[in-house]
């Protein structure tokens, strides 16, 4: 047997090892008759939303029983349970029998186990459940694509380094002031409200590219009327909105900036210009500044337009559209032409309705690639599912807060008026990933 035959006989061996001990474990506390659930933090948290809220967001993975069905299909190992005992895994609970296929299928796994046994990482997650903080999940998503033999390592690659800094810094950060609140808590030192909580916990923001005081001076009457009785002013109410605004989309800016950075550092000593937009900031920034413009997406078509026909003297969406494929039972009016239900599907995408599935998207991109003879289409696709979850953001927010003292005019310009500091938080993280390579910047 060479060495490395070896090596992976010795670490099968401890996996099932700790999977067999696992298995007792779970038999001796709960026994065969009762279900087994796994129990996980869902804060509500603006600073560290959970894992699958972000990937619901972005179009990735929003469930459990998602991560499961890629971890089979990644490593071609199927799970013998049923797509609701995958689900019920995370909810109501499964039998011990469907515990028991669980842990033979995990035997079957080619992935060390080991790193999730190490002491250091063991109380990260126990400090992180104490604290009752998202950064659990995060943690070990993060340390699964690091031991995952199959998957190119995430975490090893250089344009998501700046993107797994910040997520780290977050992780590490809200739980050190968590649990120094529920300690304050204990000694008296505060006092058990949402007040109370929210003015320890707004220590976290501090570092955000665009902190202002007046951001938490706009909140706090809200969490104060329990006690004062009072009504807000509309000035208040708007003010409070603003707020609560900036709150909601600044870890999103914070993701999206850190992941466009780090998509530009490999280029570092190519003379690239890190000042000027690209189309990512460029697209968001549009329907930031520019009213014509009616979502982030909408901006990021233009963009796309703007690039491919940038030498034509006339330019225009219904150019654009001829890349959208369109199926021939696709219902659209009578007698219309093939080249206005293209058109026509390409207005409903600028207003974010009836937006592309992954496949519609990816036949549109390649299209464009086909046109400008170059390939930008998996890249441009990460891109529109940024953009399209931003416009997603916006939705709920307006959803959230549309009432008959708050029009939806008034919170689409708060929504702009937030998004317009993404250039701000650009410049912020570029500093500091440059500053990493030299100490005086470029």
């Amino acid at each position: 047997m060479d060495a490395l035959s070896a090596k992976l006989a010795n670490k099968t061996h401890e996996n099932d090892r700790v999977l067999d001990t696992l298995h007792e474990e779970i038999k001796s506390r709960i026994g065969t008759n009762k279900k087994f659930k796994i129990y996980g933090v869902d804060s509500p948290s603006f600073y560290l939303p959970t894992l699958f809220r972000v990937g619901e967001i972005f179009g990735l993975l929003s469930t459990h029983k998602q991560l499961l069905n890629l971890i089979e299909k990644n490593h071609d190992v199927s799970l013998d349970i049923s797509r609701n005992s995958k689900y019920e895994l995370f909810n109501n609970g499964v039998s011990f029998g469907t515990i028991r296929k669980l842990i033979e299928w995990s035997k079957s796994l080619p992935i060390n186990l080991q790193p999730f046994l190490d002491r250091r990482f063991m109380v990260k997650m126990i400090h992180s459940f104490k604290a009752g903080s998202n950064a659990g999940e995060w943690l070990a998503y993060m340390l699964g694509n690091e031991v995952g033999e199959n998957n190119s390592n995430l975490n090893t690659e250089p344009s998501l380094a700046p993107l797994i800094a910040f997520i780290k810094h977050r992780c590490d950060t809200e739980v050190r002031l968590k649990l120094d609140a529920i300690q304050q808590v204990k000694e008296g030192k505060r006092k058990d409200t949402d007040l109370g909580a929210w003015q320890h916990m707004q220590l976290l923001f501090m570092d955000s590219p665009c902190y202002s005081e007046s951001i938490f001076e706009n909140i706090e009457p809200i969490l104060s009327l329990d006690t004062k009785l009072k009504t807000l002013t509309k000035k208040q109410e708007l003010a409070f909105i603003e707020s609560y605004c900036h709150l909601h989309f600044d870890f999103y800016l914070e993701v999206i900036t850190n992941l466009d950075i780090g998509f530009k550092l490999p280029c570092y000593y190519e003379n690239v210009n890190f000042d000027e937009l690209d189309m990512l900031n460029k697209a968001i920034n549009a329907f930031a500044t520019d009213d014509d413009i009616k979502s982030c997406f909408h901006g990021l078509l233009r963009e796309l337009e703007e690039y491919a026909f940038q030498h034509d003297d006339k330019k225009g969406c219904r150019k654009l559209s001829r890349f959208i494929d369109i199926e021939e039972a696709q219902s659209g009016n009578y007698g219309e032409s093939l080249t206005d239900k293209q058109y026509n599907q390409l207005k409903d995408w600028r207003r974010g309705k009836n937006l592309p599935s992954d496949k519609k998207l990816i036949t549109f991109l390649q299209n464009f690639d086909d046109y400008i003879d170059f390939d930008i289409a998996d890249f441009t696709f990460i891109t529109c599912r940024i953009v399209m979850g931003v416009d997603k953001l916006v939705n709920e927010f307006i959803q959230q807060f549309q009432s008959d003292n708050c029009n939806s005019k008034e919170l689409v310009a708060v929504t702009k008026k937030i998004l317009a500091t993404m250039p701000e938080y650009y410049k912020v993280n570029l500093k500091k990933q440059l500053d990493k390579i030299e100490p005086t910047g470029k």
